[in-house]
């Protein structure tokens, strides 16, 4: 039965076959990569919880996984069976550190401070967080590139980069401490932060 690319669950699937040959069975460290990259939100920007649930109910919907021709049916079938397995191996799962919201939360933000600046461009700080910076906004200092993060530990961020994307200067705006906004940001990134 060919699945419906409206399925819930669809989404999930295809970012976590993308790109991987998968005409035959793939081995034991595709798998390792893959559930760890789940685990610590690299590249995988949903929680643990979402790709263990949709992954599970793609293989209980006895829909038809492969996304294309040139990938095997029961390869598809076989990696994210052992992806389910291993995600339950390796419970409980941390927060990631930080997740990326919707650009609707940024109207949140307007009219918070500048908290500090990354000494990086939009590119350095995308590459860094595994993250794209998705919409323009107005902002006092001219048109912006946005990204919205909400950190572990409570804060959520704005990130506001020149739009060309390699030009350097992203400043962060917050309601939130600044001084433990920029420690937390300087850690995920490896991007030095000048407070504002």
């Amino acid at each position: 039965m060919t699945a419906s690319p409206h399925a819930p669950w669809r989404f999930s699937v295809v970012q976590v076959v993308y790109g991987t040959d998968l005409r035959d069975r793939v081995d034991d460290a595709t798998v390792d990569r893959a559930v760890t990259a789940m685990i610590d939100g690299t590249f995988f920007d949903q929680p643990t919880a979402t790709y263990h649930h949709d992954l599970d109910a793609a293989l209980r919907s006895g829909e038809q996984l492969a996304f294309d021709d040139r990938q095997d049916e029961t390869a598809v079938r076989d990696l994210l069976t052992r992806i389910v397995a291993e995600l339950d191996r390796r419970r409980p799962w941390p927060a990631h550190p930080f997740t990326q919201l919707d650009d609707s939360h940024w109207t949140s933000l307007q009219g918070a401070p500048v908290a500090g600046r990354l000494d990086g461009s939009r590119t350095d700080v995308a590459l860094a967080l595994h993250r794209s910076f998705r919409d323009e906004v107005d902002t006092p200092a001219g048109r912006r590139s946005l990204l919205v993060l909400h950190l572990r530990s409570g804060p959520v961020v704005g990130l506001l980069a020149p739009v060309h994307p390699r030009e350097r200067g992203i400043d962060v705006v917050t309601h939130d401490d600044p001084g433990r906004v920029l420690t937390e940001l300087r850690a995920l990134t490896g991007i030095d932060a000048v407070p504002g």
